[in-house]
């Protein structure tokens, strides 16, 4: 809709799309203020808007001509002299080909130079400074920083707000897990029941409430509800939507004025989806960024009555982080420079120019991964030519995301992820083996070719069975695995656990699995990260097949165990005697791999599979996988990998670890 009809239908509306209107003109606004400084001149395709975290819902009007042609850069800001900043520490940042944990940082859009986005920022806040923080250490997804007593205070009072009153909390500590890194005895998860809901909080403060059918509030009379969900109405539909629950759900933002953020993206399928949020305007503008990066709510629809609410997730990511202080910005100009030398997470094609860059904006990043919240220059590039060799979707451009640290890069220091392949020990003391990698040419791997991921998920009809020779005493196994094909690109944690659960006898389709796994869909998180953690697969199996989570080293059930992010031969031989032993138990193994290790002419990208089998042979133990996704080397989603390189492509994951 225009915004030209939107005004001209307003004395037909109701308040709700009366307040709708005024929230998207003020998003037109902001971003007429903000345009981009570098823009690329496209052919508009489709009538969807686009930005970083997908595809939004309000399209403003094509610039002109003589609009683009405007440089509206401003000058370079004086710092104030009188502002000290020489006792701020150096902050250490990690270079990594992509952002998140399902791919490449590269998405696609209609015209990412007509859309606009629900960021705050604008270039007339004219910041000189923002905060840093550090959070706590994590691994495997799993968050700590918070007391037990604070994260059930943090759960209490967000289920207060909504009126529920959970009962029956159930802590889960590091030990549980045996996480490295974390002390045994922090509290990592905590959950509770109440009649409505289940509710879970972490120990970074975030709380996810998910209704019971028949308890989350209706919203059918507000958008149109013949599609097939909620993230699937019309692009109408979904403001007003947003706008309703930011009216219904203000006691969330305790007194403060609501903002919303309504965003749609796009699979790899192609379908569009819109996801929802709401933030507390802050009392300045450092405060709006900060609550629209890490203070956000966001609203989902329940799976099988997509009318009613059935999530709700309260992010509070600074509740166990630390500040470090306010450190000086860096210009656009500047932040270009920094990207031309190298300096920024993402991923770029060899050749690229300045002409590219569609857009450029400041904001904050969760990237878990990452010790430090900083805020980010955020540059999206149009490679749409550079890419043209690989799979794409009709009528959509393909952008690279780079985050260029906003932060003064003299307070900047980079280190590379090394992602070397290690050799087999040469002696026979473990203890006395040398770290085997050697440093690699680089660590960014070249883009991804890949057929597109089937929609349905079929059972191969035959799983290749070790061979065995009779004449040797070499000890083999293996558990019986029907392939599973993942239905949606983020889904291969998803299909991995269904394909175990089928073994069982279980039968559980992938959209119902995802939602109990708390899987993300891509655009849903503002950090980029898609996907499923590893700690929520090991529940849900354990939930099914031991009655519920193992709570000491005694109970059965499935765990995740990281690994450092190098080759240390204690954490392989740990990892290989897991293995033979869960297979020799009858029960498959999940492991998250780096797949450029592991397939030829692949790129770099997290992925999960299942170790089903194993045989020793006089060259060494070969591992038998299946994969969601891949065909595999021997055909059908099968491979044969020797666990050298299996364990490589483990540790050289982004968060190396696997599930046993």
């Amino acid at each position: 809709m225009k915004k030209e009809d939107l005004i001209d239908a307003l004395n037909e509306a109701d308040e709700t799309m009366v307040e709708a209107a005024d929230q998207a003109r003020r998003n037109y606004q902001s971003q007429k203020k903000r345009k981009a400084v570098w823009t690329r001149t496209a052919a508009g395709i489709g009538a969807l808007a686009a930005v970083i975290a997908g595809i939004m819902i309000v399209q403003k009007p094509a610039p002109s001509e003589s609009e683009q042609a405007i440089d509206v850069t401003p000058a370079p800001q004086e710092i104030d002299p009188k502002k000290d900043y020489s006792d701020l520490p150096v902050i250490t940042l990690t270079r990594k080909p992509s952002v998140g944990g399902g791919g490449l940082a590269w998405v696609m859009y209609p015209d990412y130079t007509k859309e606009t986005d629900y960021n705050p920022w604008t270039e007339e806040m004219k910041l000189e400074d923002l905060p840093v923080y550090k959070r706590p250490a994590h691994s495997a997804g799993e968050a700590w920083g918070l007391s037990e007593e604070e994260i059930r205070k943090q759960l209490t009072d967000a289920a207060e707000l909504l009126g529920l009153k959970p009962d029956g909390f159930e802590v889960t500590y590091a030990g549980d897990n045996r996480t490295p890194g974390i002390p045994s005895e922090m509290p990592v998860f905590m959950t509770a029941e109440c009649e409505e809901a289940s509710v879970s909080a972490n120990g970074y403060g975030d709380v996810t409430f998910f209704y019971n059918p028949g308890y989350g509030k209706q919203i059918s009379e507000f958008a149109d509800m013949d599609a097939a969900s909620l993230s699937d109405v019309s692009a109408e539909a979904a403001l007003t939507a947003a706008q309703w629950m930011k009216n219904e759900y203000s006691s969330l933002l305790k007194g403060s004025e609501g903002l919303i953020d309504v965003s749609r993206n796009y699979s790899y399928e192609g379908v569009g989806h819109n996801s929802y949020y709401i933030y507390a305007e802050g009392r300045s503008d450092e405060e709006t960024l900060l609550n629209y990066a890490y203070r956000r709510i966001q609203f989902a629809g329940q799976w099988e009555y997509p009318s009613e609410i059935g999530m709700i997730r309260i992010y509070d990511s600074l509740a166990a982080a630390e500040k470090i202080g306010n450190y000086p910005l860096i210009s656009k100009e500047e932040a270009f420079e920094q990207l031309k030398e190298g300096n920024f997470i993402g991923k770029l094609p060899d050749e690229w120019n300045a002409d590219q860059i569609a857009d450029a904006q400041i904001a904050y990043e969760d990237f878990h991964s990452l010790e430090y919240q900083i805020p980010y220059w955020k540059l999206i590039i149009d490679i749409t030519d550079q890419t043209a060799d690989l799979p794409g979707l009709p009528g959509l451009c393909t952008y690279a995301v780079c985050y260029v640290p906003a932060v003064d890069p003299s307070f900047i220091t980079w280190k590379e992820k090394d992602p070397a392949k290690p050799e087999p020990a040469q002696t026979e003391d473990p203890q006395e083996t040398a770290d085997p990698k050697e440093p690699a040419e680089t660590a960014v791997p070249e883009p991804e070719s890949k057929p597109e991921p089937e929609q349905t998920a079929q059972p191969d009809p035959e799983v290749p069975e070790p061979s065995e020779d009779p004449s040797a005493s070499y000890a083999s196994n293996y558990v019986f695995i029907s392939r599973r094909k993942q239905e949606t690109s983020w889904y291969c944690a998803v299909a991995c656990t269904q394909m175990i659960l089928d073994h069982f006898g279980i039968s559980k389709d992938q959209n119902s699995l995802a939602a109990e796994l708390n899987t993300y869909a891509p655009g849903v998180r503002e950090d980029g990260i898609r996907g499923t953690y590893d700690t929520d697969v090991a529940r849900v199996l354990s939930e099914y097949l031991f009655g519920g989570q193992p709570t000491s080293i005694y109970d059965g059930g499935y765990r995740v165990q990281p690994t450092s992010g190098v080759f240390v031969q204690s954490e392989y031989d740990q990892f290989v005697t897991r293995m033979k032993r869960n297979i020799d138990d009858g029960y498959p193994s999940i492991v998250q791999i780096w797949t450029s290790y592991l397939y030829s002419g692949a790129g770099g990208e997290n992925h999960n599979i299942v170790v089903y089998g194993y045989q020793e042979t006089a060259d060494g133990l070969i591992f038998y996988t299946v994969d969601p996704y891949f065909e595999g080397t021997d055909g059908g989603g099968y491979s044969t990998f020797d666990s050298y390189t299996l364990y490589q492509s483990i540790y050289s994951s982004y968060e190396p670890s696997y599930i046993w």
